[in-house]
């Protein structure tokens, strides 16, 4: 495809995409978040519209051709949020029919090949309808209804698993102050909360400091000193003394 080509496939697609966004009944009775995710199917299924219509032959489709499929395509839309919104209010038949003109609406919108629903199919989704929210009977009808090859919106994604709670972080115990051991007290210092000095004590400590002291040897026995002892030995060599 030429650049002019696409260029022109683009001013097609738009021109159907604003005739969509015109269009307020393809939202009706249905919430914005509900309604949204069949607009945007509208708005990429013009662009399907858009490349058929340029295949279709070798003169460019005019605007009225273009305005006929965007209405085409916006009465499909119409007809599956009436299954949707109308379900409850009415009864099997009334929903058979609409479903039989979504078919219809199918293969003039897409061709020949569009994607239909089957009788069982359409039964199934009558007697199961109950079952389902507004928002998954859209999402499923038009998942169903795009034809291959095109653009069909996604599922919302799930909410992913919370993850476990990790216990809290908690802050290791603080270290002991660096706090040098005190020096053991020097043998015999008397300490601190000891007794006053006293009698008692002194003579303690002086038996302490005597027991210190080197051992002299023993001096030998000298007698004792009387007056008038005439048993005392003088020295030898004091005799005539």
């Amino acid at each position: 495809m030429t650049p002019f080509q696409a260029d022109q496939l683009d001013r097609w697609t738009k021109q159907i995409q604003d005739a969509l966004a015109g269009n307020s009944g393809l939202r009706e009775g249905l919430t914005d978040d509900e309604a949204l995710p069949l607009v945007n199917w509208g708005a990429e299924q013009a662009r399907t519209v858009a490349q058929r219509l340029a295949q279709a032959g070798e003169v460019a489709p005019d605007s009225e051709q273009i305005d006929n499929s965007a209405y085409t395509l916006g009465r499909l839309m119409a007809r599956i949020n009436w299954v949707v919104t109308y379900r409850n209010k009415k009864d099997a038949a009334w929903l058979t029919r609409t479903f039989a003109k979504i078919n219809q609406l199918s293969r003039e919108v897409f061709g020949p090949d569009a994607p239909v629903l089957s009788d069982d199919e359409i039964a199934a989704w009558i007697a199961d309808h109950p079952n389902h929210s507004n928002a998954e009977l859209l999402h499923e009808l038009i998942a169903r209804l795009t034809p291959k090859g095109a653009a069909s919106p996604e599922a919302p994604p799930a909410a992913p698993p919370s993850p476990p709670a990790e216990p809290p972080d908690l802050a290791p115990p603080p270290a002991p102050p660096d706090t040098p051991d005190p020096a053991p007290p020097a043998p015999d210092t008397p300490q601190l909360g000891d007794r006053p000095a006293g009698p008692e004590r002194n003579t303690s400590l002086l038996g302490r400091l005597l027991r210190a002291l080197p051992t002299l040897p023993e001096s030998p026995d000298e007698p004792a000193e009387s007056d008038g002892n005439e048993d005392t030995p003088h020295p030898q060599g004091d005799e005539g003394l």
